[in-house]
């Protein structure tokens, strides 16, 4: 027997790099068509056998005499939809690490599919560092495609561009990607976005929510055969995205959804409605896991970037302000030894592109039981008057030089004067409690970030 893998180069890079939500949302889809012609090829071949296939990666079970017409199909197909795609084929009854002694020995934990695992991996990485030094592709650049920028276009190949209301020049692979339609899915992204409260139509915002699994790889490692590997992946892939487009139709009137497989979820959705969108997604990615691979579930949970910034940032721009956000909350889950944490950031027209404070002493990632708790708590302090005026007031009082106490003290006598009287002194000290307990543990970027969205968001924006 041997195995054959293959791994789609930059496939996040590949989906976000058009201009256009169609072009992104066909992006994930031809990548979801060219894993369905492999499903289908392999149909007829009945001594190979799909192990996975999907988000980009396969492993198939061959003969111990490869077809070489196999390989040329994955190759030809990933060619007519624009991929980049790297094969290996590799014998899991050879188990052996040529990377400069990387291991020495491996875990007893590790299963065999750990091994296979392993070993397809460095096969592939080395297929492609061997192929990435044949890539250099010159292009004329008085025919540069419009919509990607990236690839030629032939003459006679005009498309109409919906934001612009202007013809332009497309070149065959962005004509493909937008023509592909996937159900459910918004196809324009001013369909998606929302104005702020009180701001003109055309000023729209978007949210953006990606999110990841983390101890999966641990999970796989442990497993002990490809009929395992199978059930687990199918699991994980139906699990994570039936669950994100239920939840998305629940609570959104219009979102969109590129799929990028495993057990990523990327999320456009009206700002308005992604509070409850991770909310609800939180709860039932727990349980639907537990329900489907139940006791392997224990070890595993998600982490969450939540973004909201105008809708005309370019979508490359966002996945890697998106990526970085989850990158850190990746790393407080696991400075915390597990856990399901959210990073925010709201690109606001009070606070474009401000940083965190850089105090190392707070978190600028949380929770998500604890960011559920800060909203309601920023909801109640506008409901006791707090408003935008306020605000920019205790930014201030955060940002002067000066010890901690001193700035408690300043807060403290600034809120009981802002707060409504005609709350009671009971609730006015609780209320500026609870925001003291906040500023002590989190950077004030992430509640600042907080307030202002839930301004302009909070019961909804205008569409």
């Amino acid at each position: 027997m041997k195995l054959l893998a293959y791994d789609v180069e930059h496939i996040k890079k590949y989906i976000f790099s058009g201009k256009h939500l169609k072009t992104v949302i066909g992006g994930s889809g031809l990548v979801r068509k060219f894993e369905k012609d492999i499903e289908e090829f392999f149909k007829n071949e009945s001594d190979c056998e799909i192990v996975y296939n999907g988000g980009g990666n396969g492993l198939i079970r061959l003969p111990d005499q490869v077809d070489e017409r196999v390989v040329e199909f994955i190759k030809k197909k990933a060619e007519d939809y624009g991929l980049q795609v790297n094969i290996s084929i590799v014998d899991p009854g050879e188990f052996e690490i040529d990377t400069l002694g990387f291991f020495d020995s491996l875990p007893e934990s590790f299963g065999e599919i750990g091994k296979i695992m392993l070993k397809t991996g460095f096969a592939l990485k080395k297929e492609n560092q061997r192929l990435r030094k044949s890539r250099i592709i010159e292009l004329d650049a008085d025919r540069i495609c419009e919509f990607c920028g990236k690839e030629e276009y032939e003459e006679d190949q005009i498309e109409f561009d919906e934001n612009t209301e202007e013809e332009r020049r497309i070149c065959e692979k962005c004509k493909k990607r937008i023509s592909f339609r996937q159900p459910d899915s918004e196809s324009n992204i001013n369909h998606i976005g929302e104005s702020p409260k009180g701001e003109e139509k055309e000023n729209t915002y978007i949210a953006i929510l990606y999110a990841d699994g983390n101890s999966f790889g641990t999970v796989f490692e442990k497993l002990n055969s490809l009929e395992e590997y199978r059930h687990f992946s199918q699991a994980i892939n139906t699990v994570v995205e039936k669950t994100s487009i239920d939840v998305a139709k629940a609570h959104a009137k219009r979102f969109a959804m590129p799929i990028l497989g495993g057990d990523d979820i990327f999320l456009f959705l009206p700002p308005s409605s992604a509070i409850n969108v991770l909310a609800d997604l939180y709860e039932s990615i727990k349980e639907n896991l537990s329900r489907m691979i139940g006791e392997k579930s224990k070890n595993i949970d998600f982490s969450f970037a939540l973004l909201v910034v105008p809708s005309s940032t370019p979508f490359l721009i966002e996945y890697e302000i998106a990526s970085e956000l989850l990158r850190k909350a990746k790393m407080r889950r696991n400075e915390e030894k597990g856990g399901y944490f959210v990073a925010f950031q709201y690109t606001s027209r009070f606070e474009p592109f401000r940083h965190d404070s850089g105090d190392r002493r707070r978190k600028s990632t949380m929770e998500i039981g604890e960011f559920l708790d800060l909203c309601e708590l920023i909801k109640d302090l506008k409901r006791a008057g707090l408003n935008q005026n306020h605000m920019q007031r205790l930014m201030d009082i955060q940002e002067q030089e000066g010890p901690d106490l001193e700035k408690t003290i300043n807060t403290l006598y600034f809120l009981l004067r802002a707060i409504d009287v005609k709350i009671t002194k009971h609730d006015q000290s609780k209320l500026v409690k609870r925001y003291l307990d906040v500023i002590k543990k989190y950077d004030f970027k992430v509640f600042s970030d907080l307030f202002y969205f839930l301004l302009d968001f909070d019961g909804g924006g205008t569409q």
